[in-house]
């Protein structure tokens, strides 16, 4: 079946998404959006869970689709003509590098250990750097071969793969994201005396309130508590950072607070 008619007929709707998108953006974000977009990890924790998904989406099409796509578009010619790109070794590589990122995954506390060495971290870092890259340039090319044939096999093949290129892409983001990670817990005073100490803020919810919680994922936790905002006098930050897995700032910097005379 040829959808040439079909996206024809399409073509204002693919003019006014782009429009509808930035007013969407602008009415939810408001004009904040340079703040939003660079905001500290203690920052988001402040946001509603509704911002902080638009954000993660558009960070996660910016890097797995929009730029590998454009990079393809660069070198398509040099890539189409490569022997390697179109061969089994190509496809072993990237299988074998999936597969120890998996095996790297599974490990908890001993991955680190295993990865004290310098070069074995060097290895790990590039080697995922090449399976994201060669993993975004094939899917590319898949794309933009869907997008010349223009029939419905071809988008039905392109639908499957981006759910297969999603998961295959998510042994490498783990890797990187717990490779240089935060844990932030808070001490909060409330207006009445009362101090909450050594707790995880999870988010904003509705109604005004913030949800603690004593686990950093709110899925993981068996206490969980509902603060409103009115009665909160002020909140503290104490954030750990890690880099392969051990702690490189045990505390922040002491901030006084003092009584008011």
């Amino acid at each position: 079946m040829d959808l040439s008619k079909l996206l024809s007929d399409a073509t204002i709707l693919r003019l006014l998404l782009p429009i509808v998108s930035t007013i969407f953006l602008f009415i939810v974000l408001k004009p904040g959006i340079i703040t939003i977009f660079t905001a500290s990890k203690s920052e988001r924790l402040l946001m509603n869970k509704e911002l902080r998904q638009i954000l993660y989406f558009v960070k996660y099409i910016v890097l797995a689709y929009l730029f590998p796509f454009s990079m393809f578009q660069s070198f398509k010619a040099a890539l189409v003509a490569s022997p390697f790109f179109q061969s089994d070794m190509f496809l072993l590589i990237l299988a074998s590098i999936g597969l120890t990122l998996l095996w790297f995954n599974s490990k908890k506390e001993d991955k680190w250990k295993a990865s004290n060495n310098i070069w074995i971290r060097l290895l790990l870092v590039f080697g995922s750097g090449y399976y994201c890259i060669c993993l975004g340039l094939g899917y590319s090319a898949i794309l933009d071969a869907a997008i010349i044939s223009k029939t419905v096999e071809a988008i039905l093949a392109v639908c499957l793969i981006t759910v297969l290129y999603w998961l295959f892409l998510k042994p490498a983001i783990r890797f990187f994201t717990t490779m240089d990670s935060e844990e932030i817990k808070v001490k909060i005073r409330l207006s009445n005396g009362q101090v909450i100490r050594d707790a995880y803020l999870l988010y904003p919810t509705h109604s005004n309130q913030i949800l603690l919680g004593d686990k950093n994922d709110p899925a993981l936790c068996y206490h969980k508590i509902s603060l409103p905002v009115s009665k909160i006098e002020y909140i503290e930050f104490f954030i750990t950072k890690y880099h392969w897995g051990t702690p490189y700032t045990v505390k922040n910097p002491s901030i006084t607070i003092h009584k008011s005379k």
